[in-house]
């Protein structure tokens, strides 16, 4: 995956150029356990994948995750520094919806009315709690296994 950041105020968190090669890494880190995750999905595939990571504390949600409409292999991870939730967790949470949009699994089929499909079945999101969407049924257990994962190898 390639990793790119979009800088939106002058607090940007993305700005340090220590941070930005940790969250690089942290890309990079993380690939080889979701193919395992997500087993449809070829290695090669991933390169093609542009993550463009934003600081997004001056936004609502913790994190979120957008595929670009025009270029399916370009992916909008916006993070909050300062939520309750651990960064790496919520970067992992996010991947886990990059690799089920590739799968095909997640689909965008009305940006304009925040319509989706999961596994062929169509979803109004502004009508289903954050929770109850199974994507992220799917996407918040992987995204702790992935975030032990993480820890794990930072102990050994």
């Amino acid at each position: 995956m390639n990793v790119e950041f979009k800088k939106i105020t002058d607090n940007d968190k993305f700005c340090s150029s220590d941070v930005r090669t940790r969250f690089i890494g942290l890309v990079h880190f993380f690939e080889d356990a979701l193919l395992e995750l997500y087993p449809d999905i070829k290695k090669e595939a991933l390169t093609k994948v542009d993550i463009i990571l934003v600081d997004a504390t001056h936004e609502q949600d913790e994190a979120s995750c957008q595929r670009n409409t025009i270029n399916e292999n370009k992916f909008l991870i916006k993070i909050v520094f300062n939520g309750s939730r651990d960064i790496v967790e919520k970067l992992a949470h996010e991947l886990c919806h990059v690799m089920q949009y590739l799968s095909g699994q997640l689909m965008v089929v009305n940006a304009k009315n925040n319509i989706v499909s999961w596994g062929g079945e169509e979803y109004i999101l502004d009508q289903l709690p954050h929770n109850d969407r199974p994507w992220e049924k799917e996407a918040i257990p992987y995204g702790m296994k992935l975030h032990s994962y993480y820890l794990s190898s930072r102990h050994k």
